[in-house]
């Protein structure tokens, strides 16, 4: 017999014993690597915290399957949305925490009906509740600002549930912030207004009436009015204003802002990381459609456009419109288009068509979305670069409802994410889109008489991305305890808005 086979048959047993030794002992060096390098990525991490390099700092931040991470999506993953992030700075992150133990002190286990209807004069808690404006942004801003006087002030911020923010945002605290189904909500709505009583006869519930009227609750200015208010148990804050730039222009409060916000034009953007979280349905929704039109390679840009053109902002205005393409083109945030003779006689060098500049568009009045869009679908731009438009919805009138709440907060936080921002003078919903990304926006000048001005340029770069306070009212009662040094930092710090002559905005 020929012996080959044999022979062939001993080399692959002994192959596959050499085998078998190499999978054998990988098998036990495997997991020593693995947990060796876990080890140094786990070590890697800690350096990086105690270094101070760490890119993100969020306050009580949930692990990823803990029930309040799951309650609120936003809470976990809104350092994902926007490409640079702004981190809390570290004395303000003591304060929430100082204030999230007086909120759980006063708010659990306390029959707040009780608290409001037979306040016990022993009792320290004191409590102001935030009452709705109109308008989303609006009611954002207010209540960014009724919850930092809240939190200058020790009261336990409470939120009406019976209006929209309820059933938008997340509960930022560790307990609730909503006012009880079966409070007595007559005595929010009949408080007396501030303006209407004087400070001497201040009793257990106040209503602040700070809106952009002469016939507002001005006297809050007033040092002296401030001082009585602490001894009043309950605050209504109705306002459809931000004044969170006119709170660091009060004496008592001046020192401890500058401290919790050392760059002031970031002021709202910060609170915003912990105060302004939007409810899973709300981010859902959010995250849907960033994903599917805005997530591809490219630059974003985001418009709003919002005219008071006789005193309806739905209206469409054709010079509005030049005017916004005047201010693309101007300021190269758009290129130009040509005409189809012009593009079949001269070279036209085009961009990869992978990235694409996409251009989110945010109106009443879906007429400006559909003129952008067939600008830049019927023609070719200057260098070729391709320009996709969307928009998300086309309500065509502002209305109360729920619904319309939901698609402007969506709107909002998507406009979030450009790149670069474009928007119309003093629109709050414009305010806040660009604070939460703390972007400096180009500002539209579309507004009134700004079209008769020829001098006037088509749009300007804001100075800070900070809302502005419209009319923030000065009083001369409040000048006689400022010192030279709160005078010196007004003065570089708190300048005039670009888009409102009177306002007041932190730069």
């Amino acid at each position: 017999m020929d012996a080959m086979p044999f022979v062939k048959i001993f080399l692959n047993l002994k192959l596959l014993k050499v085998v078998l030794v190499v999978l054998l002992f990988t098998s036990l060096l495997v997991p020593t690597l693995v947990i060796r390098n876990l080890s140094i990525a786990h070590k890697s991490s800690k350096d990086c915290l105690r270094s101070g390099k760490s890119a993100q700092f969020v306050i009580n931040p949930p692990i990823s399957n803990s029930p309040n991470a799951r309650t609120c999506l936003s809470r976990e993953f809104q350092q994902n949305l926007w490409k640079e992030v702004h981190t809390i700075p570290a004395p303000l992150s003591k304060a929430l925490g100082e204030y999230e133990k007086m909120h759980e002190r006063c708010y659990l286990g306390r029959n707040l009906t009780q608290a409001i209807l037979h306040p016990d004069p022993r009792d320290h808690c004191r409590y102001l509740v935030h009452a709705e404006a109109d308008g989303l942004g609006n009611r954002l801003l207010t209540l960014a600002t009724a919850f930092m006087y809240s939190l200058l002030t020790n009261r336990v911020f409470l939120v009406d549930r019976r209006g929209h923010l309820s059933k938008l945002l997340c509960e930022p605290f560790n307990h609730s912030w909503l006012l009880p189904e079966d409070f007595p909500y007559h005595l929010i709505d009949k408080a007396p207004k501030l303006g209407t009583i004087n400070n001497s006869e201040l009793g257990n519930i106040v209503r602040l009436f700070l809106v952009n009227a002469e016939t507002g609750d001005q006297r809050f200015f007033c040092p002296e009015t401030r001082s009585d208010l602490e001894d009043v148990p309950w605050i209504i804050w109705a306002s459809n204003l931000y004044y969170v730039p006119r709170l660091f222009t009060f004496p008592e409060f001046w020192i401890r802002l500058t401290i919790w916000f050392p760059d002031v034009s970031l002021t709202f953007t910060q609170l915003s990381k912990y105060l302004l979280l939007p409810q899973n349905h709300v981010w859902h929704k959010i995250t849907r459609l960033r994903s599917s039109y805005l997530s591809t390679p490219g630059k974003q840009l985001g418009m709003q456009v919002r005219l008071h053109h006789r005193g309806d902002p739905a209206v469409f205005h054709r010079p509005s419109l030049e005017r916004i393409l005047q201010c693309l083109t101007e300021n190269k945030l758009l290129s130009s288009v040509v005409n189809v003779d012009f593009a079949k006689n001269n070279s036209i060098r085009y961009e990869e068509p992978k990235k694409p500049i996409k251009v989110m568009v945010t109106s009443l009045q879906v007429k400006y979305y559909e003129e952008l869009k067939n600008n830049f679908m019927n023609y070719p731009t200057a260098d070729g670069r391709l320009i996709e438009v969307h928009t998300f919805s086309s309500d065509g009138v502002q209305t109360d409802s729920l619904e319309q709440a939901v698609n402007a907060m969506v709107e909002i936080w998507l406009l979030s994410t450009s790149d670069v921002f474009v928007s119309s003078s003093c629109s709050t919903f414009g305010y806040v889109a660009q604070a939460l990304a703390g972007l400096r926006p180009y500002i539209l000048n579309i507004q009134g008489d700004d079209l008769e001005n020829c001098e006037l340029t088509a749009c300007s770069v804001g100075q800070s991305s900070d809302p502005c306070n419209h009319y923030p009212f000065f009083r001369d009662c409040e000048d006689l305890e400022k010192t030279k040094a709160h005078f010196e930092w007004e003065k570089l710090h708190i300048k005039g808005c670009q888009d409102e002559w009177e306002g007041i905005q932190l730069a």
